[in-house]
């Protein structure tokens, strides 16, 4: 993998996002845990992985328990379910889940990518083409930035979502499924896709997103409001100087991330 597609910014996305940050002052209870930090492994979430590395964090003077999950949509769940303040997740994750709940905040977004889904399918399928997707299974994380893409993508080749037998699966079950055929293709995300194409025998690549750019977000519990602000700028801040050695030092961040994604 390589940084082909993936753009590195970071931006406070609301109003409402820059003021919490300038209103009330922490409690102490609250400000002497460490933030829990669900963080989905993928290279979207370089930043992270950089400022991890690198003692960015711990320049900043802030302390983090990491969690590391398997989709953005898990991490997206730790937060709403109050096991994480803060997690990494695409807009599609947030879209979807902002018609169950708003009680959440989106503190920023560090990276786009119009290369990070991919619709992978085997030889034995016979698909060629996605016009060839009609009325054939599917698999894909519902909910979740490749449930928007699979759909994008049907109705720009004018296929009637509805005439495919889409399947949720877990990104960790997307290889076995493929391989016993027990669907014709998946709709995935980076460092899935790679994996899938290097373990399943006669996978082959269908799509790139291409027609998608996908970003991905910082976002956090809405009870951290006025209460963590100073603890979030020093994340934010901390964020920003890993953008700054992802932009400087590619070489060396791609070899973060290979070994943090175990992509070696």
């Amino acid at each position: 993998m390589d940084f082909k597609g993936i753009s590195h910014i970071i931006r406070i996305v609301s109003a409402i996002a820059l003021l919490l940050f300038q209103i009330l002052a922490a409690t102490p209870a609250l400000a002497a845990e460490p933030l829990r930090l669900s963080v989905s492994m993928s290279p979207l979430s370089l930043p992270i992985f950089v400022a991890q590395e690198q003692g960015y964090f711990a320049a900043e003077g802030l302390t983090l328990n990491v969690k590391e999950v398997l989709g953005g949509h898990r991490a997206m769940q730790q937060v709403q379910d109050g096991s994480a303040d803060l997690g990494t997740c695409s807009e599609a994750v947030i879209m979807f889940r902002s018609f169950e709940t708003k009680d959440f905040l989106i503190l920023a977004t560090f990276v786009t990518s119009d290369d990070d889904v991919k619709l992978i399918t085997t030889s034995g399928t016979g698909i060629t083409t996605p016009e060839q997707l009609k009325g054939k299974r599917i698999g894909t994380v519902i909910g979740a930035a490749s449930d928007y893409y699979l759909h994008t993508l049907l109705v720009l080749n004018g296929i009637d979502p509805k005439l495919v037998h889409v399947t949720h699966l877990q990104p960790e079950d997307m290889a076995e499924a493929l391989a016993n055929a027990q669907v014709d293709a998946i709709a995935i995300w980076e460092p899935n896709a790679f994996q899938v194409l290097k373990s399943v025998p006669g996978a082959t690549l269908l799509t790139k997103s291409g027609f998608y750019i996908e970003t991905f977000n910082l976002v956090a519990r809405s009870e951290l409001k006025g209460v963590r602000d100073d603890d979030l700028l020093k994340l934010l801040r901390a964020l920003e100087r890993a953008e700054r050695f992802i932009q400087n030092e590619p070489a060396k961040a791609q070899a973060i991330l290979r070994t943090r994604l175990q992509t070696n």
